[in-house]
């Protein structure tokens, strides 16, 4: 593919270049079939896209730098799981991330609850989601302000109970909750994500 900002890969016989720079107009057409589509009123129509992590990778630098050149102008949510890219996107780098305008959180699944509480205490300006619901209490433990959940698909009251009862610094109540849906959050990863939370559905 060509593009003024990038050169041409001939040996992107898999297109992963090309889906890399398609990746911001096709987020527009997103946006622009949302505002002229009828949503069904029982649908909630979420504001936030994800951007799956790709670490300190090159092609994670070539959607960044697609970023910064403000190609792509919507809230966008950094999506930080080392398990399913192989790069972990650490601190430092989510600093520079961070500096972009319309980076505005970051769904936090390393699996480090160090690393997490550096993002929180370091990086104030983003909203620190749990992209484990594991760990979902203890990072709102250390200032966290949600989760983007796997099993809420199946238990989604009791799960937004936790939350609610963690930001209004009711822990004992959030504890009780997590003990009770421990289980849940262990039998939705016996398998890889998301086989047997849509088996459960």
């Amino acid at each position: 593919p060509t593009s003024p900002y990038y050169p041409t890969y001939p040996s992107d016989t898999l297109g992963i270049y090309k889906s890399i720079l398609e990746f911001p107009a096709q987020c527009q057409q997103v946006i622009h079939d949302l505002a002229t589509t009828q949503i069904p009123s029982q649908c909630a129509l979420v504001q936030n896209i994800v951007v799956s992590g790709m670490g300190g990778s090159a092609l994670g630098g070539r959607i960044i730098t697609s970023l910064e050149r403000h190609i792509l102008k919507i809230p966008v949510i950094v999506y930080n799981i080392a398990g399913r890219t192989g790069k972990n996107i650490e601190t430092n780098l989510l600093k520079r991330i961070a500096t972009i305008p319309n980076i505005i959180g970051v769904k936090e699944a390393s699996g480090d609850i160090n690393q997490m509480g550096d993002v929180i205490s370091t990086i104030p300006k983003l909203m620190v989601y749990s992209g484990d619901d594991s760990m979902t209490l203890p990072l709102m433990s250390l200032g966290g302000i949600g989760v983007i959940s796997v099993v809420s698909n199946i238990v989604p009251k009791q799960v937004v109970e936790m939350v609610n009862h963690a930001l209004e610094g009711n822990f004992e109540e959030a504890r009780r909750i997590h003990f009770e849906l421990l289980p849940i959050f262990k039998g939705a990863f016996i398998e890889t994500n998301p086989v047997p939370i849509k088996a459960a559905m």
